[in-house]
């Protein structure tokens, strides 16, 4: 978590309320969809925001979007404060942008959309001077993939995903994963999370480090794996290497040398409110597995 100190007060009198809608998004899984280049939502409202205040006047209200910490967040709204006389301009920047990020994800992220709807006053705003420290931390903290292997081609080494915005505790807290395939990477990400939190009088929370277990091409447990897939379904499987961070990683760290592989059933839309599982490659893994287990005992 990502943490910055706001106070609420009260609007003043001539402020006008917004609530600032970004739609559209494909959103993704965290790790498995990094590479795919697709608009963050916090990332693109803190962008909008910040420039906005560049030579406007406006404040944010209760800050809260994304779905969970493993999703990219494909959308957001909130309801921003903005200067009577600043509407008209503010308004002409906020459709320059949607303009400007229309045209940046017309291949990654083609149907988004950006809106701005008058609404009722909000029950607090935060300063001038928060509102534009938040938009600058949703722009300036890392985001998306920040390596990739040169060992393994295609595969992303490490990425920075902000996952979720929450107003509480008097606080603004972005909570971010961090998945990486060599641990210094992750550890140097995270350095610049604290870096930027020196700067700005933010903090910084850690939780659930799940370090990486490495790939093995010539692991044993893997060529048995791909012999049982073959003995079982008549093809050879595809074998991806990932840089996310599972619990088997916490497995290879305690135990030296241990093999690992990770197989499961098609999933779809993986943590998020559409997740869905292909029953029908249940009964596959089962078959696998016993597969595996009976050559591992031979």
């Amino acid at each position: 978590y990502f943490r910055i100190p706001v106070t609420q007060e009260q609007p003043a009198e001539d402020m006008a309320f917004y609530r600032l809608v970004i739609a559209g998004g494909r959103g993704g899984h965290s790790e498995f969809d990094i590479n795919l280049e697709r608009m963050n939502a916090l990332q693109t409202f803190g962008r909008i925001v910040n420039k906005v205040s560049l030579t406007c006047e406006i404040r944010l209200s209760e800050l809260k979007g994304g779905i969970n910490r493993y999703v990219i967040p494909g959308s957001m709204e909130n309801i921003i404060a903005i200067k009577s006389t600043d509407v008209d301009s503010a308004k002409r920047i906020v459709e320059e942008t949607a303009s400007e990020l229309k045209n940046e994800y017309k291949i990654a992220d083609p149907d988004i959309s950006v809106t701005l709807t008058e609404v009722n006053q909000p029950e607090y705003v935060v300063s001038f001077e928060e509102t534009k420290k938040i938009a600058k931390a949703l722009r300036l903290l890392p985001c998306g993939v920040q390596s990739m292997s040169l060992e393994i081609e295609g595969l992303v080494e490490s990425s920075n995903t902000l996952a979720m915005v929450d107003t509480t505790e008097g606080a603004v807290a972005i909570l971010m994963t961090i998945p990486s395939a060599v641990t210094s990477r992750r550890y140097d990400i995270l350095q610049k999370v604290y870096d930027l939190a020196e700067l700005m009088g933010a903090s910084v929370d850690t939780f659930a480090d799940c370090p990486e277990w490495p790939y093995r091409p010539d692991s044993k447990l893997l060529a048995t794996a791909k012999k049982a897939f073959f003995d079982v379904f008549g093809y050879e499987p595809k074998v991806e290497v990932s840089h996310s961070s599972l619990e088997l990683g916490l497995f290879c760290k305690k135990i030296p040398g241990l093999e690992c592989i990770s197989l499961g059933p098609k999933a779809y839309d993986v943590h998020t409110p559409k997740e869905r599982l292909d029953w029908t490659t249940v009964q596959m893994v089962w078959d696998h597995i016993k597969e595996i287990l009976k050559d591992l005992n031979d």
